[in-house]
């Protein structure tokens, strides 16, 4: 059932209603017969927007310029709701979203970069320089280094949590949408 035949099938119940009830017939008649007539004009008019009603004129005026409406709605559109401002405002917000906002740095503090700095030493003395290192004592050599890797580290993935690369797989696939 469509929602004009449900107003239509209501005004006449009030109709209907006001011819049994004495006491306020001329209320209800009343508004059983505007809400009637307005339905009914409304459903005519919505009618004559889209179908051509002979000898009448203005009827069928969508399909007749339906090009000019095209148009019309396509400025409506780019002009007001795509403008340059607008459109920055969005990307504003993107860059406000809510990966930006999530802070990494406890995160970060848990990891392990002795780990981190083991597995580069092993790195380094199983490639072809590796021979040649052991014999100078590269193990002992590079020990020294791991408190200035640790915080260089730190700071290069802090950065790197920073980055919108980062950020967008982080939306794409962690963070709900």
């Amino acid at each position: 059932m469509n929602k004009s035949l449900l107003t239509n099938l209501i005004a006449l119940l009030i109709i209907v209603v006001g011819y049994f009830v004495d006491e306020y017939r001329a209320q209800l008649f009343s508004v059983g017969f505007f809400a009637l007539s307005g339905a009914i004009t409304n459903w005519i008019a919505i009618y004559m927007l889209f179908e051509k009603v002979p000898f009448l004129y203005g009827s069928g005026v969508i399909p007749n310029r339906f090009e000019e409406f095209k148009k019309g709605i396509k400025n409506l559109i780019m002009n007001e709701f795509f403008t340059d401002e607008n459109v920055d405002r969005f990307f504003q917000g993107q860059k406000n979203s809510t990966a930006a906002h999530i802070n990494f740095e406890p995160v970060i503090n848990a990891v392990d970069f002795d780990q981190m700095f083991e597995s580069l030493i092993e790195l380094v003395l199983a490639s072809k320089f590796g021979g040649m290192l052991m014999m100078i004592g590269a193990k002992e050599a590079l020990e020294p280094l791991r408190p200035n890797f640790k915080v260089k580290m730190k700071s290069v993935v802090l950065e790197m949590t920073k980055t919108d690369k980062f950020l967008k797989a982080l939306e794409d696939n962690i963070l709900p949408s």
